[in-house]
């Protein structure tokens, strides 16, 4: 080969490898999201969400899923409806929710409940022989007020060995939905908060801590294409809450898969440990702020609240509530037609939308800032 050819071989080369670039410049231009995950196997579906007890209404669902602008459902699905029999899994529930989701192109979260909160329940969701075997020391605790009064139940969270049943749970969940497109995210515990009362029984924060980084890593390692949410709001026995929920955050970061959660993101006289945290970690982890009515007041909007979340906190994830229910009074019907979808709407669905550093797989790369408040 002479040199004249070696030379436009060469030039060549160099044309080709700049088209290359600008391709995938405008490729990250035009869809930063979908041009990120090309680093990443991660189901990445940030957005407007909204959470459901399984058992509420289908047609709110429908009302919820069917608009341009939301991304998906929450459900809550309580650990005995998965397994209702030792290593003995019902996959009905999260089957019907993902039909109902991809029936119209959206995506679903599954909260797996492991505790409750009304005096008549003391089983804490958990199955039976959770709390019948007595390898499990009863398995279900019940949370106590400060005054004695009994307001629920809630797993052995703190428990290595009904935690060891916990991720047997999460392993045969891995098993069967991580490579549904549809399964975006699965959260266990939904929140920390524990009201133990003065007989704390064997629990400890350091044993809680230890267990609930256990959940996280099972998470991680039995679904690794579906995020893992860990639940962070009071922490009892914490003398330092802000130091463990970073520890916690910093284990999440390591997993590559994680996401913090919380109840009750509320802007103002709400001041809570995780909002420190969460602002402090949100280029690495997913936030996924929760927007439960019950703390919010009358002059509160849900304007106000989304842009906390998005502002301060940094949420990709917004998962709203299906109707309003304040302690504080006041009434918003069809909360959900009326307050929820105008919000949604009047951001095109948008939340900050930042890809967690954390879950880059095949590349070290900044992630992207694309907040569509910034400037508001």
């Amino acid at each position: 080969m002479n040199s004249h050819k070696k030379e436009c071989n060469y030039r060549i080369c160099i044309q080709l490898t700049i088209q290359l670039f600008i391709i995938i410049a405008i490729s990250f231009a035009l869809n930063p999201y979908k041009a990120y995950a090309e680093f990443s196997d991660i189901k990445w579906q940030p957005g407007h969400y909204m959470r459901f007890r399984d058992n509420h209404s289908e047609n709110n669902m429908r009302n919820f899923l069917s608009n341009q602008h939301t991304k998906g459902i929450m459900v809550h699905i309580n650990w005995d409806d998965i397994e209702p029999q030792f290593n003995n899994y019902n996959f009905e529930k999260i089957d019907y929710f993902l039909s109902l989701v991809s029936s119209y192109n959206k995506f679903l979260i599954i909260d797996i409940v492991v505790r409750c909160f009304n005096a008549g329940c003391t089983h804490g969701n958990a199955p039976d022989y959770i709390r019948s075997d007595p390898s499990y020391n009863g398995g279900v605790e019940l949370l106590v007020r400060p005054n004695g009064s009994v307001k629920g139940s809630t797993v052995r969270l703190w428990d290595p060995v009904v935690v060891d049943r916990l991720i047997k749970l999460l392993e045969a969940i891995g098993n069967e939905y991580d490579d549904n497109s549809n399964l975006v995210g699965v959260s266990l515990p939904s929140e920390s908060a524990i009201a133990l009362g003065k007989n704390k029984y064997d629990y400890t924060a350091k044993s809680y801590e230890t267990q609930l980084k256990r959940i996280a890593s099972a998470m991680a390692s039995s679904m690794p294409k579906t995020i893992g949410m860990t639940g962070m709001n009071f922490f009892p026995g914490a003398k330092d809450k802000t130091a463990t929920f970073t520890r916690i955050a910093e284990h999440l970061v390591k997993t590559g898969s994680g996401a913090i959660t919380h109840p009750d993101t509320i802007p103002e006289g709400y001041d809570m440990p995780q909002y420190k945290v969460e602002t402090a970690f949100n280029d690495k982890l997913a936030i996924v702020a929760q927007f439960q009515t019950w703390n919010i007041r009358n002059e509160i909007s849900e304007e106000d609240i989304f842009l906390f979340a998005i502002k301060t906190l940094g949420s990709q994830f917004v998962v709203w509530n299906q109707h309003f229910s304040s302690r504080h009074g006041g009434n918003r019907p069809n909360y959900i037609s009326n307050y929820v979808l105008p919000v949604v709407n009047k951001y095109q669905g948008q939340t900050t939308g930042d890809f967690p550093q954390s879950f880059m797989r095949s590349a070290d790369l900044p992630a992207p800032k694309l907040s569509i408040v910034a400037n508001n």
